[in-house]
């Protein structure tokens, strides 16, 4: 799970800065990309709380860190979305 994590997170990160020294209409599905990523680690975090949560109650769940890396991939993924969205078109320019 670490591994995958860091992979993760390391290309949403690059498709990030990525975004921010390309063209105006390839930074926003750039960072869509991105934040499909960080939603795609969002479900694997919520499935892990979960099971928590199912198999050793509240505190079980609030004392392990899956719901912690949660709340983190959800924020981020929110902002992200955000962020693509604000991005501009998501069009090259037709020509003359």
């Amino acid at each position: 799970m670490l591994i995958a994590t860091v992979c993760t997170v390391g290309l949403i990160v690059i498709l990030r800065q990525l975004s921010r020294h390309t063209f105006p209409w390839l930074a926003g599905p750039l960072v869509g990309v991105a934040a499909g990523l960080c939603h795609g680690l969002n479900a694997v975090y919520l499935k892990l709380t979960v099971e928590d949560l199912y198999h050793g109650g509240a505190a079980a769940m609030l004392s392990d860190w899956p719901v912690y890396a949660l709340a983190v991939t959800a924020v981020s993924g929110m902002l992200l979305v955000q962020i693509a969205f604000a991005s501009g078109r998501c069009r090259p320019p037709s020509p003359p």
